[in-house]
């Protein structure tokens, strides 16, 4: 066992076997790389974990149960929701999409541009 108390600088690989406790926090400057799984927090009493872009101002951040992502999200796979989806903003689609279920717009629905370049077909099926 050893117990170390203070700043202390460790210049060079650190191997642990077996778990290893901080109580504290700890700083690493420089590519960290991860061979196993990461688990923060535990069930019922998670913690907060945010990563941050390259660009002033993005961010992914997981907070109380939410997922926040600040800046672009590209997915590049089909996207399956089993709860409401909130956009707070404006939301641009390219390509085919298909809903399934009802679908509240509470602003106006442009498809195409405004300014007569473009126009496209919209067909609306009753039930």
């Amino acid at each position: 066992t050893t117990t170390m108390t203070g700043s202390t600088t460790l210049d060079g690989a650190v191997t642990a076997t077996g778990a290893a406790a901080l109580e504290d926090t700890l700083t690493v400057a420089g590519h960290t790389a991860l061979t196993g799984s990461l688990t923060t927090g535990s069930g019922g009493a998670g913690v907060d974990v945010e990563f941050f872009g390259a660009s002033a101002g993005s961010a992914l951040l997981w907070s109380s149960d939410t997922l926040e992502v600040a800046g672009a999200l590209t997915v590049s796979a089909n996207v399956s929701l089993s709860s409401d989806l909130a956009i707070d903003g404006s939301l641009s689609v390219a390509g085919p999409t298909a809903l399934a279920g009802p679908v509240q717009l509470d602003a106006a629905l442009t498809a195409g541009a405004d300014d007569g370049s473009a126009f496209f077909d919209v067909t609306f099926f009753g039930g």
